[in-house]
């Protein structure tokens, strides 16, 4: 019997793919990313757009982020119930502040405030109903 043949993973081909390009195809990390840029450059709307799209898609970073954005206000209008269920959505995803962050945001809702945003974490993440 002749030894197995040991396979060695050479180096990857580069790769010339832009950040929009990464994040057109899907990749979360690429949108997350880019979604900050377009906020921090003033184009709010675009990048509140690719960082929800990672948050549906269960990105537990930009799910925090988008909950941070409507904690304050910033490129979307300020919505504590939707800051709680992006929260919570993290926060089940283990993010490290997110938990944190949840009882700070739950101590400023009302009982049904709180029991609204519970029941929006469960909802389907694309539910155009709650688009920014």
């Amino acid at each position: 019997q002749a030894p197995a043949q040991q396979v060695v993973a050479g180096p990857l081909p580069a790769r010339n793919v832009s950040l929009e390009q990464a994040a057109q195809s899907g990749d979360l990390t690429a949108q997350y990313e880019l979604a900050l840029q377009r906020i921090g450059s003033g184009r709010a709307a675009e990048g509140v757009t690719l960082l929800r799209r990672a948050a549906d898609r269960g990105f537990a970073m930009a799910q925090y982020r988008m909950a941070k954005l409507y904690e304050r206000g910033e490129g979307v209008g300020q919505d504590m119930i939707e800051a709680y269920r992006w929260l919570k959505l993290a926060a089940n995803q283990a993010h490290p502040k997110a938990a944190t962050e949840l009882s700070f945001v739950a101590a400023q809702l009302a009982p049904a405030e709180r029991a609204i945003a519970e029941s929006l974490v469960k909802m389907p993440a694309s539910d155009p109903t709650k688009a920014p």
